[in-house]
């Protein structure tokens, strides 16, 4: 914690101070808060033991108010050129790690590279295997003149003579007039005629109903297009966009200023 200030312009000053730093490091509502709660009364218990006049207290006011809030922006600028010479530090290292990391893979893949060239020379160098075709199975010839001699071994089977039978004459067939004029009747006619199933006779097809005329519909009406509204969009824009944090103005206090040596005169 902070050590207590020895007097009251003293602790009027580190109020001061206090909402200077809070609203140039962006936190307003702490700024609001410090000079809304703190301030009026630190103003009081320093205007009561000062022997000062009402335009000589503001002045006075006016100027360690000024002199706090340069003291912020010199502290906020100084923060400023640390954190850059942070962030450059710090990419600088980055970079240098990022260097060795990569000469180390560059040297890794170097190796791996000749490893794979030995590998492939070896690979070369092996005696070629040459493929070695067997002679298929020759077959056997029998020699000509043990054939001759088996057919000739072979007991000739006696001839049997054969006696021809005198061929039979043709029978005489007679043919009578009758015969060759009047032609074969079938008598199966009327039969086949009333055994033959009749076919069906064919129904009537049936009437097609006629299709059910469409009901007209309402269309639907198309609605309107609504124009986009430019002061939404506008406003959207100025709240995504970042709002940068400016230091406290004494204009800012001043009403406040002025009600409070008022009442305390």
């Amino acid at each position: 914690m902070p050590p207590s200030p020895s007097s009251p312009w003293e602790a009027l000053r580190a109020g001061f101070r206090r909402a200077c730093v809070r609203r140039l490091v962006g936190d307003e509502e702490g700024a609001i808060a410090v000079l809304r709660d703190e301030i009026p009364g630190l103003v009081v218990g320093w205007a009561k033991t000062s022997s000062l006049e009402a335009p000589e207290k503001k002045a006075k006011l006016k100027e360690v108010f000024d002199d706090e809030s340069g003291r912020a922006d010199e502290l906020a600028v100084a923060f400023d050129l640390f954190a850059a010479r942070f962030e450059t530090k710090v990419a600088d290292h980055v970079s240098r790690e990022v260097k060795k990391a990569r000469a180390e893979l560059v040297a890794v893949s170097n190796k791996i590279e000749e490893a794979l060239a030995n590998f492939s020379r070896r690979i070369d160098a092996l005696p070629s295997i040459s493929q070695i075709t067997l002679p298929g199975p020759v077959a056997e010839s029998l020699p000509i003149e043990d054939e001759a001699t088996t057919e000739e071994s072979k007991p000739s089977k006696p001839e049997i003579e054969i006696e021809e039978e005198p061929a039979p004459e043709p029978a005489s067939i007679e043919v009578t007039p009758e015969s060759e004029t009047k032609p074969a009747e079938p008598e199966f006619q009327d039969v086949a005629e009333n055994e033959l199933p009749q076919a069906p006779k064919p129904e009537p097809e049936p009437a097609e109903e006629p299709e059910p005329e469409p009901v007209p519909t309402a269309k639907p009406k198309k609605e309107p297009m609504q124009e986009p509204d430019t002061d939404s969009e506008a406003e959207t824009i100025a709240e995504t966009s970042p709002v940068i944090p400016r230091g406290i103005r004494f204009d800012d206090i001043e009403g406040m200023i002025d009600e409070l040596l008022a009442e305390e005169e």
